[in-house]
């Protein structure tokens, strides 16, 4: 499902992924990687706050999860609130900074 999930946000079919990881997240609501993945997926139809809510429960899971902040910085950036933008992206530099 994941890897399905994975094909469909690659080829542009973010609804399809957006299912796909709603069904993951059903059957594993502890599975941080797949609120990234979806809320990944909202960055890219621009439902900024869907993917920052997503981002915020894969922190809640996870808070070393250096995507879940990039993730989220990609949101802020999209809603123009740079300050934020700036400091999501600090925080996953600081986690992970290869």
């Amino acid at each position: 499902m994941l890897l399905r999930s994975l094909c469909h946000s690659g080829s542009g079919r973010k609804d399809k992924a957006i299912a796909d990881y709603n069904r993951a997240i059903r059957l594993n609501p502890q599975y941080a990687d797949a609120y990234v993945n979806r809320g990944n997926s909202y960055n890219g139809l621009r439902e900024y706050d869907q993917a920052i809510a997503d981002s915020n429960q894969a922190i809640r899971l996870n808070p070393k999860l250096a995507e879940a902040y990039a993730n989220r910085s990609v949101s802020y950036n999209g809603l123009v609130e740079y300050d934020q933008a700036i400091a999501n992206y600090n925080e996953a530099i600081r986690l992970n900074p290869q």
